[in-house]
């Protein structure tokens, strides 16, 4: 910059004349193999479209690939803008413009004029690497990731619709103010964590390790998870949970809570709401234990099979369904509302 004004100096740049020669690829692997194992990771700039002519040769594209392989451990990052598609086992950097250029899409279109982000796997999966990070934030317009296998899933979005279909990831960080936050067919080997302020969730078949959601006013509805770590939070919303398998807590301090538990599911459930009705329905062949703690209005249903405690403290009642060793427990906490527990198909 020539000054503290938004005024730029001329940009130069210089281009060879002459294609990369063989040695000269050479020198640059060796110098790789040299320096490998003194660093921590590899950041590698292309911006030329003519890699022929370019230090980073479709022969060095094809090293990189395999030595980022051979070297997981390490943090190899290529920001490119005309061949993120020639790349494997890398995290990869580009904007919307080289996103779109690259993968052929709508090239027609000024991009200035898409409202949307559109990451179409289904169609695009030949160009894009099965195991990549994609990182996307904006302001407005809306989100689509579907038939994707990748690394990792960030998205930062402030008022655009949110929808991943039939895709698996390590990790699943989403962020969303206030549009629609639609899942499905969605596996994640460590996390999912999904995030918005008012927008609504629609999820289903939903398979992770840790799952973490929250909403401060959004309706959350859930169809189908298995997840051995549960936090499921809001203020306001509604909470609509069918099929669900696992341990954890689920927390809503005005919105209404009504659980449908999985057929042969295992679970260690916290259920709390501080106004809101709590409603559980358990498969008949499942045997619990149960716990609630009730302050203003109690218990209104049980199964016919339940046996309870004895207890002087009516506030609190303690009881199981079927074994009363079974290792899968219901631990609900309501200062208001109304509690239920069933058991019907």
């Amino acid at each position: 910059r020539s000054d503290k004004k938004d005024n730029y100096m001329n940009e130069l740049l210089f281009i060879n004349p002459e294609l990369t020669r063989e040695d000269q690829e050479n020198s640059i692997i060796d110098a790789f193999e040299r320096t490998l194992n003194g660093i921590d990771g590899v950041v590698i700039v292309e911006q030329f479209a003519r890699d022929s002519y370019s230090t980073v040769t479709s022969k060095i594209k094809r090293y990189i690939n395999s030595i980022a392989d051979k070297y997981s451990n390490k943090f190899f990052l290529v920001d490119s803008r005309s061949n993120i598609d020639k790349y494997r086992n890398v995290f990869i950097k580009c904007n919307q413009f080289e996103f779109m250029n690259t993968m052929c899409i709508e090239s027609s279109i000024e991009m200035d004029k898409r409202k949307s982000i559109l990451i179409a796997m289904k169609k695009y999966i030949n160009k894009i690497s099965n195991y990549c990070m994609v990182d996307v934030t904006a302001v407005s317009g809306d989100f689509l990731l579907a038939h994707s296998t990748l690394k990792r899933v960030q998205a930062d979005l402030k008022s655009g619709d949110i929808v991943i279909s039939n895709t698996s990831a390590n990790v699943f960080h989403v962020n969303d103010h206030s549009g629609m936050l639609s899942s499905n067919d969605v596996d994640a080997k460590e996390e999912i964590s999904y995030h918005t302020i008012s927008g609504n969730m629609g999820l289903e078949n939903i398979n992770t390790k840790n799952f973490f959601v929250d909403t401060k006013s959004g309706k959350i509805a859930v169809n189908g998870l298995t997840s051995e770590n549960i936090d499921l939070v809001t203020d306001t919303g509604l909470m609509l949970l069918n099929n669900l398998t696992g341990s954890g807590n689920i927390k809503s301090d005005v919105g209404k809570i009504n659980l449908s538990l999985a057929e042969k599911s295992k679970f260690n459930l916290s259920i709390q709401s501080k106004v809101g009705n709590i409603s559980v329905n358990v498969p008949p062949a499942i045997f619990f234990k149960f716990k609630i703690n009730t302050k203003k209005i109690g218990p209104t249903d049980f199964p016919l099979d339940a046996i309870i405690y004895g207890n002087d403290d009516y506030d609190k009642i303690e009881g199981y369904v079927g074994k009363e060793d079974s290792t899968n427990l219901i631990d609900i906490s309501s200062k208001v509302g109304k509690v239920s527990i069933k058991n019907q198909n």
